[in-house]
């Protein structure tokens, strides 16, 4: 079972992740495909769009082209748009391009 962290942001985000997983190198691989899932299950509490785009970010950084973004909010496509849209999700997908799988 893989590690959950809740961690105060002392130094910028980008530092901090970095200090919490040691580089992206330990994990990913250039040539890896790698799919990201926010959580978009709520409006009001939901996965930092300033978090996922340091992420992607340190990604880009090492060369990892192959970059998904995945969700489904409670199930339904149309739901997850709107959450994409009003979360600023829609926007990290045009800035770095990425592709979307809305299930």
């Amino acid at each position: 079972m893989g590690k959950v962290s809740i961690v105060k942001i002392k130094d910028n985000i980008k530092l901090t992740l970095y200090k919490l997983i040691g580089g992206i190198s330990t994990f990913i691989n250039t040539e890896d495909v790698v799919l990201l899932k926010p959580n978009l299950n709520d409006l009001e509490s939901y996965t930092s769009p300033e978090l996922f785009s340091t992420l992607i970010e340190q990604l880009f950084d090492h060369n990892i082209k192959n970059i998904f973004i995945a969700e489904s909010t409670f199930g339904n496509d149309k739901i997850t748009d709107i959450y994409f849209k009003k979360t600023g999700y829609f926007n990290l997908v045009k800035k770095y391009k990425l592709n979307i799988i809305n299930i």
